[in-house]
């Protein structure tokens, strides 16, 4: 699987006509102000992969983390480049995977609207309201 780690790019950096599929991880990229208008971007990010290969709820929730933390890096850069689109489809796959991953950390022994589970977990993700 191609993978770009911990990369950093800035406006020096080409990348063409690059083709990411949905088995290229993103996560933890400094996109900076590399131009990304002329890549095709898929619809899923290869880094939601390990998330069905995850065993145990703490694995699991740790790659629905680093798979939204992926997404939320580069939703940002492409919206300020102008691609509203692709750049709303990943904050809103974010946001889902958090979501995921919060109800996944309440699966360690707590019922689904135990107060004090979500106030940790919300707390730990610096999360302020208690979810509807």
């Amino acid at each position: 699987m191609p993978t770009c780690g911990t990369a950093v790019m800035d406006e020096a950096t080409r990348l063409g006509e690059m083709q990411v599929d949905d088995h290229t991880k993103l996560g933890d990229v400094a996109w900076n102000t590399a131009q990304l208008t002329r890549v095709s971007w898929p619809a899923r990010l290869g880094d939601e992969l390990e998330i069905a290969q995850r065993a145990g709820w703490i694995m699991r929730t740790s790659a629905l983390h680093t798979a939204a933390r992926a997404y939320r890096g580069l939703a940002l850069p492409l919206r300020q480049q102008g691609m509203l689109e692709r750049a709303s489809t990943y904050q809103l796959r974010d946001q889902r995977l958090e979501r995921r991953a919060v109800k996944a950390s309440w699966g360690a022994g707590s019922s689904p609207g135990c107060w004090t589970c979500w106030r940790a977990t919300a707390s730990a993700l610096g999360a302020s309201r208690r979810p509807m």
